[in-house]
């Protein structure tokens, strides 16, 4: 569901928080979200795990998020549990310190992490940033620990269907894949792909013309 708990507007549930202690409001606002789900035909909802720079559980791997004051993805999946619904969290980044400060300090060089375009661009305009490399391990091994730290807690229970990631042009960082066949000539990337294939790819690293030098190669000759 967009906007981390829009989803309260559907339910009218957005002014509980008001009179009603944090976990009481959301019990309440799920249990209204399912059911109505539930008594439309539904068989599954798709709410939010991690939405821009909030998360709505209390991770240890998400470095500079705004957590929730209760488990609510936990919360969401008990409740689905009741109404024989499918829960699907959904994970959906858009928090600049991961990618400009803390994943950068954890690669050598620290620009192996970013996304290069075929015309030698870090990433794009802000509201699709596409600045990360997705092929990088310091951006997959994040992941993969945020993935399985919601799997951990969610894992036991039968409503569990999956996590779920945005795969669209709004707040795009690349964390799940590159955009296109423009994208992804970075020399960290050339790199693994000559050896892991055993091809030669043109452009010497310190070129500033090596990225279109490799995209025209990979794109038209190889």
């Amino acid at each position: 569901y967009e906007e981390g708990e829009n989803w309260r507007f559907l339910v009218e549930s957005d002014q509980l928080e008001r009179t009603l202690p944090a976990i009481a409001a959301g019990y309440v606002s799920l249990n209204r979200w399912i059911r109505l789900a539930r008594y439309n035909g539904m068989t599954a909802i798709n709410g939010p795990a991690v939405s821009y720079q909030g998360v709505f559980f209390d991770s240890k791997t998400l470095d500079g998020y705004q957590p929730s004051t209760y488990n609510q993805i936990r919360l969401t999946a008990l409740l689905c549990e009741k109404y024989r619904m499918r829960y699907v969290p959904e994970v959906f980044p858009a928090q600049w310190y991961r990618t400009k400060v803390e994943w950068p300090t954890l690669a050598a060089p620290p620009e192996d992490v970013k996304n290069f375009s075929a015309q030698g661009l870090m990433g794009g305009r802000d509201t699709n940033a596409n600045d990360t490399n997705c092929l990088h391990p310091v951006v997959q091994q994040a992941w993969v620990d945020t993935f399985k730290e919601i799997g951990d807690q969610l894992r036991d229970s039968p409503a569990f269907g999956g996590i779920s990631v945005r795969v669209d042009g709004w707040q795009w960082y690349g964390d799940w894949c590159f955009s296109g066949l423009r994208w992804g000539y970075g020399d960290y990337d050339i790199a693994m792909f000559q050896h892991e294939t055993g091809v030669t790819v043109p452009g010497t690293a310190g070129d500033p013309h090596r990225f279109e030098q490799r995209y025209q190669f990979l794109t038209t000759g190889a």
